[in-house]
């Protein structure tokens, strides 16, 4: 999982107003990120508070893609329960890259049948996104590098199955506060030690910004 993330934590205001918060050099290393994976994944929260754009951006790196063999176009996968998306949307824009709707059971019939000539799309799991079942599912479509970035819902349900091989975090020099403000971790946490702890790999100094990358839990 990537993100970058405020000094004290958050990763948007409480608002949920759109704001960039890594420099150009961060952007050009999720870049980089993204290029070595097969896929990506967002919840749909994200889609529509930032409708960020979901592929490599620097040609030469999708040129390098391609040379090994690889698709230059990352397989989109969108998380979602109600199927509110914006029309307007990127990932709702037809364009050359796949891209996948995860949905569970009880998303509404007539949006999903509304979605299904634009979209592939997956049913997995009865009330929630069975993520475990979806990593099985991708793994059989040929992911084996799969890179999720936010929002911080869509990351705890990762990190609460301990699902997460990397964390790439850039701290940047900014405030944003505000009670309710999304974090790295959302939803319920976890409320009793031991808690989870992760290996630090790598702490690098990037201008302003600190880069971060944590490896797989350790014991407590």
């Amino acid at each position: 999982m990537n993100a970058a993330v405020s000094l004290d934590g958050r990763l948007a205001p409480a608002s949920r107003t759109k704001v960039r918060l890594g420099s150009r050099r961060d952007r050009a290393r999720m870049d980089r990120l993204r290029a070595s994976a097969d896929a990506i994944l967002v919840g749909a929260g994200t889609i529509r508070a930032e409708d960020p754009p979901l592929q490599v951006r620097s040609q030469v790196l999708r040129r390098a893609r391609a040379r090994e063999g690889r698709s230059p176009h990352l397989l989109e996968i969108v998380l979602s329960r109600s199927l509110r998306l914006p029309p307007r949307a990127r990932f709702m824009t037809p364009g050359p890259a796949p891209r996948l709707l995860v949905v569970p059971r009880v998303a509404p019939v007539r949006r999903r049948q509304a979605l299904g000539d634009a979209f592939a799309i997956e049913v997995c799991g009865e009330r929630e996104v069975n993520i475990v079942r979806l990593l099985d599912r991708l793994a059989r479509r040929g992911v084996g590098r799969l890179l999720v970035e936010g929002g911080g819902g869509t990351f705890a349900r990762f990190l609460r199955r301990e699902l997460v091989d990397e964390i790439h975090v850039t701290v940047c020099p900014v405030l944003l506060g505000g009670i309710g403000a999304p974090t790295l971790f959302d939803g319920e946490g976890f409320e009793t030690s031991p808690f989870p702890r992760m290996r630090l790999e790598l702490c690098r100094r990037e201008g302003q910004e600190v880069y971060l990358r944590y490896g797989r839990p350790l014991s407590p």
